[in-house]
């Protein structure tokens, strides 16, 4: 548990309308406005996840640019809906279910959603409480927000550029991180050079709020997901040996950093197309929804709470 969670916590108690702190960046907010002056996170979000009278449990989902972060939390989102491998999600705040909506509406139509602009204006953010088999344990908080690629490499090459992502990465107790299957065949040395980097943030920032300072691992579960697998079957297939052959400094840095670490391969569609307008611009058609392999790498991470 963070320092600022902690105070955040307890001055929920006492500021009632009048304000209170911010659950992703810990700063202090009055009681009028919508986002958070700092991160710009729905402060109904902190009003939500401090409710239960216990602090949340962060599971944020990252990926570079392109990697279908908005395609995957969207169809995640409404599978835990409905349930799905024991896992029952409640999105709590309108906000939470806009990213959702958008990639079904848009899959619906046979397209897939815009890409997520880099103002911090343009992300959807998402808290949903998920439990497991109905038991009575705490539940976790899938508190994310649908981060532009753009932001997230700014933010590792300036530490602070974007202070949600860094606020959000440091309170997880785990991490989902998507990474293109098919960018990674075509160009696997700078598909892996961009997931260290990635990876390398998310230790450092985790190391830097882990109690135990001697242990060089983190305890923070880390799933690996390789997106767009209709178009890399051998990602979906054996992902641990696609990582290995294509990527073998993330699976060093893993080795090396994580004590509990999986590759997973993930899913949408059954099969895509081409589309070309009259201008001559092209588009991907999402032929056949079937998802395969999105919810499986929550459910790992769920298992050991």
């Amino acid at each position: 548990m963070t320092r600022y969670t902690e105070q955040a916590l307890a001055s929920s108690r006492y500021c009632g309308d009048a304000g209170g702190i911010c659950v992703c960046c810990g700063t202090q907010y009055p009681g009028a406005g919508r986002h958070c002056q700092r991160c710009q996170a729905p402060l109904e979000l902190s009003q939500t996840a401090f409710a239960r009278g216990m602090p949340p449990r962060f599971v944020s989902v990252l990926g570079e640019s392109g990697s279908g972060k908005t395609v995957y939390l969207g169809m995640l989102m409404d599978m835990l809906s409905k349930g799905v491998l024991g896992m029952r999600g409640i999105a709590h705040g309108s906000h939470s279910v806009a990213v959702q909506n958008r990639t079904i509406s848009a899959l619906q139509r046979r397209r897939f959603p815009e890409k997520t602009g880099s103002d911090a204006d343009d992300w959807q953010w998402v808290h949903c409480e998920v439990t497991k088999d109905r038991r009575k344990k705490r539940p976790l908080d899938l508190v994310t927000a649908d981060f532009a690629g753009e932001a997230i490499a700014l933010e590792i090459e300036q530490s602070g550029a974007y202070p949600a992502i860094r606020s959000v990465v440091s309170q997880s107790v785990g991490v989902l991180l998507l990474c293109d299957s098919i960018s990674v065949c075509r160009a696997p040395l700078n598909e892996d050079i961009s997931a260290l980097k990635l990876v390398s943030y998310i230790y450092d920032v985790q190391k830097a709020n882990s109690a135990s300072r001697t242990d060089r691992r983190i305890t923070t579960p880390l799933a690996v997901v390789f997106t767009k697998c209709d178009q890399c079957p051998e990602a979906q297939e054996d992902p641990q040996r696609f990582a290995a052959n294509n990527m073998p400094r993330l699976s060093q840095i893993c080795q090396a950093g994580f004590s509990r670490f999986r590759f997973f391969g993930a899913r949408i569609v059954a099969s895509t197309a081409t589309s070309v307008d009259e201008y001559g611009c092209s588009s991907h058609v999402a032929l056949h929804v079937e998802p395969h392999g999105i919810a499986e790498p929550l459910d790992w991470i769920m298992k050991p709470c």
